[in-house]
């Protein structure tokens, strides 16, 4: 948790649960997630707002909703 606020200070984010709310938003409505690990440039500390995305692997118990992707 401290990379992220960490990662709000350089960036100028008032408020680090913004990107805490983002991680949550994206698992949201999933079966009921296991463990979530955050990879890329936030866990290394070199998010950009505005110019990175958030990457995530989500581990969840039973299938995986369908998501239209093949």
């Amino acid at each position: 948790m401290s990379r992220i606020y960490e990662v709000a200070r350089r960036n100028k984010i008032k408020d680090p649960n913004q990107l805490i709310q983002a991680i949550n938003r994206a698992i949201n409505g999933l079966n009921p997630p296991i463990a979530a690990f955050i990879i890329g440039s936030l866990a290394r500390g070199e998010f950009v707002m505005g110019m990175s995305d958030i990457d995530l692997v989500v581990i969840v118990s039973g299938e995986p909703p369908h998501l239209g992707l093949g």
